[in-house]
């Protein structure tokens, strides 16, 4: 049986950690970013940022043979905002006022699709699996090693977002969770086709 093993994830570790991350939400990134070459390379940059919700401070490698297979990156619901305005003043020095602007007026958009998980929840920001780890028990680990972690830090439940074009919809149901809320912009489903998300709760 393969051995599976957590360490704590690291700043430079994966070379395509930008595109692990775009992985989990296409179209969201695409019309946040304006395209996947941007979103990539911002996802990157904030991977390695000390703190944010996307920072590698609060994720966690899946590894096989020494292999980094998989990555979970989430935080207690309570410290959603403190983390998103350490975000926000890291952003400040590398992004134009501009940028930060456009960014910020398309997420306000998409915002109400996403409602605030309840403070004493594990907010699983993201969830990704090499390419060539797929279907190797690497996901599964780390979605129970999130449930278990959560649950010894005192937390009642695990919540998470996923587009409803999304395929690891399934593996989630499969794996415990299940479907809360179903939400759509409707302007944005009309102009771009910008599909629904889906919030998933299991309780730990």
């Amino acid at each position: 049986m393969t051995e599976i093993y957590f360490e704590p994830a690291t700043a430079d570790d994966v070379e395509d950690i930008g595109e692990w991350l775009y992985e989990t939400g296409i179209e969201l990134f695409d019309y946040v970013h304006g395209s996947k070459a941007v979103a990539t390379e911002r996802l990157a940059r904030q991977w390695r940022y000390p703190d944010g919700i996307f920072s590698h401070a609060h994720a966690v490698f899946a590894k096989i043979g020494g292999q980094i297979v998989g990555v979970e990156l989430g935080f207690p619901s309570r410290d959603t905002d403190e983390i998103y305005q350490k975000m926000i003043a890291l952003s400040g020095k590398d992004y134009q006022p501009h940028e930060l602007e456009e960014i910020a007026a398309r997420a306000a958009q998409i915002y109400p699709m996403m409602p605030s998980p309840p403070r004493n929840s594990y907010y699983l920001q993201n969830l990704v699996t090499a390419p060539s780890a797929r279907g190797s028990g690497a996901g599964r680990a780390l979605l129970n090693r999130a449930f278990v972690e959560a649950k010894k830090n005192g937390l009642a439940s695990v919540h998470l977002d996923v587009l409803t074009s999304n395929t690891a919809r399934s593996f989630y149901l499969a794996n415990g969770m299940h479907d809360m809320l179903e939400s759509y912009i409707p302007d944005l489903v009309r102009r771009i086709k910008l599909p629904g998300v889906i919030r998933m709760v299991k309780d730990v």
